[in-house]
């Protein structure tokens, strides 16, 4: 469960994060590095994909300023992989309202500031 999100802190369980972070189910990895900051590339996916998740949520921030690039989309599609993207509050709200065995089917990518 996230139990909050604000610009740049999000806390997952009891356990506050300041850093970007990946939840699959109820495990966190953190923090979350990019190639370039408010962009999102297949390597900066490798946790998830590597996981065998084949739906990613990418949380875009606060303002949704990370961008998903058509390149990224077709490369996932080939590896028959979905991918949606949300203002970061937006994907929070989705995480919460899936059941468990849900949460486990999908990496939810959160970007916390901008």
């Amino acid at each position: 469960m996230i139990d909050k999100y604000i610009f740049g802190y999000i806390k997952i369980n009891g356990e506050e994060f300041l850093k970007d972070v990946i939840i699959i189910g109820e495990e966190v990895y953190h923090p979350w590095w990019r190639k370039e900051g408010h962009s999102v590339s297949i390597e900066d996916l490798e946790y998830p994909i590597n996981k065998g998740i084949k739906e990613i949520v990418i949380g875009t921030g606060y303002y949704g300023f990370v961008k998903i690039d058509k390149e990224l989309i077709e490369e996932l599609r080939k590896k028959d992989i979905k991918i949606e993207s949300f203002k970061t509050q937006e994907a929070v709200k989705l995480y919460n309202n899936l059941d468990d065995e849900e949460r486990k089917k999908k990496a939810f990518c959160l970007h916390l500031t901008c």
